[in-house]
């Protein structure tokens, strides 16, 4: 059977699709001390305030998509959704409506649409911050970092952005070119731990 050419070249493909197969890696005795969930079906948009300011902002993340517009160092979330402060005027939000017309917010605000150049993660487990603190040059104590705070960062020569909504885990974007080469690197810093990577639309294995 022939396969037209456009076919085979413009597959949507996931950004870990080269790396970090979902399964265990490292020590195998136990529990792992880190997972690692490839979340796939999020959407991203950067948002940046026009000239009517900041407050403009709010309102739209308030009514549009049920955030609070977070300041510096921290990110606002609810379930199925999280922003994440960058700069001053500008945030990065995640929403798993995969549909959004960003067209009926441009009389508000900038938005662009990221989610094909983002890729995200989610780590986890009693050995998630000594883990994170090999790769990335923060202080991730849970005094330090705490539920609601954000940070971006630079991890194997790339920018990520790292925040944490909830006690249990903390969340990770980085650019999608990187993303294999940072999902090698903590995989490889989890090692001793035990790792296991699971994609966010299967299951773990046992």
């Amino acid at each position: 059977e022939s396969v037209r050419v456009a076919d085979r070249l413009f597959q949507r493909r996931s950004a870990f699709a080269a790396t970090g197969t979902p399964r265990r890696y490292g020590r195998s005795i136990g529990p792992a001390g880190v997972t690692i969930a490839l979340l796939r079906q999020s959407a991203w948009v950067c948002a940046a305030a026009t000239q009517a300011g900041e407050a403009q902002i709010g309102v739209v993340l308030s009514g549009r998509f049920g955030l609070a517009a977070p300041g510096p160092g921290g990110c606002s979330s609810r379930p199925g959704a999280c922003a994440i402060w960058q700069e001053p005027g500008r945030w990065l939000l995640t929403t798993e409506a995969l549909d959004l017309d960003l067209r009926e917010l441009e009389n508000d605000a900038l938005f662009c649409d990221m989610s094909g150049g983002l890729a995200l993660l989610r780590i986890a487990g009693p050995a998630q911050r000594g883990v994170l603190a090999k790769c990335a040059p923060l202080d991730f104590d849970d005094d330090v970092f705490r539920v609601g705070s954000a940070a971006a960062t630079l991890m194997q020569h790339g920018d990520v952005w790292l925040w944490r909504r909830d006690a249990d885990a903390i969340e990770m974007a980085c650019e999608r070119s990187f993303a294999p080469h940072i999902l090698e690197s903590l995989i490889e810093a989890a090692l001793e731990f035990g790792v296991e990577v699971f994609d966010s639309g299967g299951d773990r294995e046992t």
